[in-house]
């Protein structure tokens, strides 16, 4: 009985270090890299930005059904988003606005703006489909802001399991089944172009470091301003 205890407190114990050294997770991933030659002429010029709320999907990993935002870190992917796309921006020399920027006389009219522009942004981020239709909205938005760009964030939240250990099979990490796509796209409020964009994906969810972390990277592609 002894030994089988004795046995029972060893097996337990390796497990503990297999888990510990097998406890690793796949880190964010970027498309943009460092030194993006039409990022940073654009920041030399001290293009002017205008910040759209970003648009959040969430749905189930393993069903694809949607999920309520406000009951999977909504309001937490929002402020991150906006805050780091805002740091991000700035430091490389951009201008950056946002609907707080619109002076008191043109804010209906600019919450209208936005509003419209928000409901389509999978056409304005697309690069196949027709943007004819927006442009009086993009010209519309410049004029109130004197913007010259506007930035459109997206992400898809896949909500599904941790990283779990195999505690039978392998012996291994189990990678889980949550994940992130972020898109950041700048278009022309001229003819509605693309003129820039990035991607990350992570293996994580929010609110969570990792996810924070590759939203921040979309923004590393530029040589930080030293003045």
């Amino acid at each position: 009985m002894r030994f089988r205890l004795q046995i029972t407190v060893l097996f337990l114990l390796v497990s503990v270090l297999l888990f510990s050294n097998c406890a690793t997770t796949s880190g964010p991933v970027v498309i943009g890299l460092i030194g993006d030659t039409t990022f940073n002429q654009m920041a030399a010029k001290g293009e002017v930005i205008f910040l759209l709320s970003p648009h959040m999907t969430f749905e189930d990993a393993a069903t694809e059904a949607s999920l309520p935002s406000e009951q999977h870190g909504g309001a937490q992917v929002h402020s991150v988003m906006m805050s780091t796309a805002f740091k991000g921006f700035h430091e490389a020399g951009f201008r950056v606005l946002t609907q707080d920027s619109v002076e008191y006389n043109s804010q209906a009219a600019a919450g209208s703006v936005i509003k419209n522009l928000n409901e389509e942004c999978r056409v304005l981020t697309s690069d196949t489909k027709d943007k004819s239709a927006l442009l009086p909205l993009l010209r519309q938005l410049a004029e109130i802001t004197g913007a010259n760009l506007a930035c459109i964030q997206t992400v898809k939240v896949k909500v599904g399991s941790g990283a779990m250990y195999d505690f039978v099979f392998s012996g291994a990490m189990r990678q889980g089944t949550s994940s992130s796509t972020i898109n950041v796209v700048l278009v022309s409020l001229k003819n509605g172009d693309i003129v820039w964009r990035n991607e990350s994906f992570v293996r994580h969810k929010p609110p969570s470091s990792e996810f924070n972390k590759s939203v921040k990277m979309l923004f590393e592609t530029s040589k930080r301003r030293r003045d």
